[in-house]
């Protein structure tokens, strides 16, 4: 594809969907915080509950499901990119920053989710409502059960276990039997930990 229509695989071009996805999610939630901090609530109460309520579900949930389900994909393609730039012109600058940008926003979640995971650890015992200071960011522990900190780590492991497989595929290709290892032992730690824990609600 990239050879008949002469355009260059990089980063972008090769996540171009998901990257014009997320910018239309991200502007859309910008226009809905921009319309209920103009309305005002007193005059129009239901207006604004409606727009509190749409906004307290896709306000960061729907770009964080975005990302972690791409985070594989990003590792991949940032590493090729990484492993392949030549800082030659203005499009190979962009696509650089790009791919930095979004590892960055992976390892902002993964802070966040350490952050969950640390709160629940210190407050869920005091505290049942512990959760209540993580409304917006339901999406990294709402589907997950409480009984330990292990079964809540899903959304976590699953994104560690998926920049490793990727990361394995994008630098380690000239060692396929490195790459089998690592890979066969992450997927019997992910499985293990699956039918052990069974951290889904």
């Amino acid at each position: 594809v990239f050879e008949k229509y002469d355009v260059n695989s990089n980063f972008v071009n090769n996540l171009w969907d998901f990257l014009m996805t997320l910018m239309i999610v991200l502007v859309v939630i910008g226009a809905l915080s921009l319309v209920k901090f103009s309305v005002p609530e007193k005059r129009f109460p239901r207006i604004s509950n409606i727009l509190s309520k749409t906004l307290g579900a896709i306000k960061w949930n729907v770009p964080i499901m975005m990302v972690c389900s791409s985070s594989g994909d990003i590792f991949f393609y940032a590493s090729l990119q990484i492993q392949s730039s030549h800082i030659d012109s203005f499009s190979a600058v962009v696509c650089l920053g790009v791919s930095l940008v979004m590892m960055m926003v992976v390892f902002v979640i993964l802070a966040i989710g350490f952050k969950i995971l640390r709160s629940f650890k210190r407050q869920s015992f005091e505290n049942p409502n512990w959760a209540d200071k993580w409304k917006g960011y339901e999406i990294l522990y709402e589907e997950y059960e409480e009984k330990s900190i292990w079964s809540l780590s899903y959304m976590i492991l699953f994104l560690i276990r998926g920049i490793i497989f990727n990361l394995t595929l994008a630098t380690l290709f000239n060692f396929p039997l490195i790459q089998c290892i690592i890979i066969n032992i992450s997927n019997v730690l992910m499985f293990s930990y699956l039918l052990y824990l069974r951290p889904l609600k």
